[in-house]
């Protein structure tokens, strides 16, 4: 599994890359295990997206996104792609696409024309030309759409002082327990 420095290198290299840039449609494989919100939840929120923002929550790379009327400009509709309602129609608002890389997954900048892996489960077609794949051999990895998404406990670059040296209070060790026992 990245740790969590890999995790802020890679959220922050995709932000230069594709912030400003829009979905305009994803292709998703039939595995299941990398779906952590259904298929269509995930179509529904990426679709027809900008790109804002790349950042690192914890060990998951969150896309913050923003709908727009890409697709009603050109004429499609989300019924003709996916089969169902318009998200818009449904009340459906998610804001960010999370991508948890598991141990063996990556997020790949692609031309069209690359040759895709043998493990890809998402392409994302982007407006620029190019191609946001996720790669992941083992299949660990997780996508999912969230309104506000928290991966819970405390930001390890953020934190205070005194809730960081709270954490250690009554854990301090005493001289003896250095020794090694004979």
């Amino acid at each position: 599994m990245p740790e969590l420095p890999e995790v802020e290198t890679i959220a922050r290299g995709l932000a230069k890359r594709i912030t400003g840039d829009a979905i305009d449609s994803i292709w998703l494989g039939n595995k299941p295990e990398p779906l952590k919100s259904s298929a269509r939840e995930i179509a529904r929120a990426l679709e027809d997206s900008r790109i804002l923002a790349v950042q690192r929550v914890g060990k998951h790379i969150v896309f913050d996104l923003e709908k727009n009327s890409v697709g009603a400009r050109r004429g499609r509709t989300h019924e003709k792609r996916t089969g169902g309602k318009n998200a818009a129609d449904e009340g459906v608002r998610y804001t960010q696409f999370v991508v948890h890389l598991g141990m063996t997954g990556r997020l790949q900048v692609c031309d069209p024309e690359a040759e895709v892996a043998k493990h890809t489960h998402a392409i994302a077609k982007l407006a620029s030309g190019r191609e946001l794949r996720f790669v992941d051999p083992r299949r660990f990895g997780r996508l999912s759409v969230s309104t506000s998404f928290d991966a819970g406990g405390v930001e390890p670059l953020e934190v205070e002082f005194e809730p960081f040296f709270a954490l250690f209070r009554g854990r301090v060790l005493s001289p003896r327990s250095h020794r090694t026992h004979r």
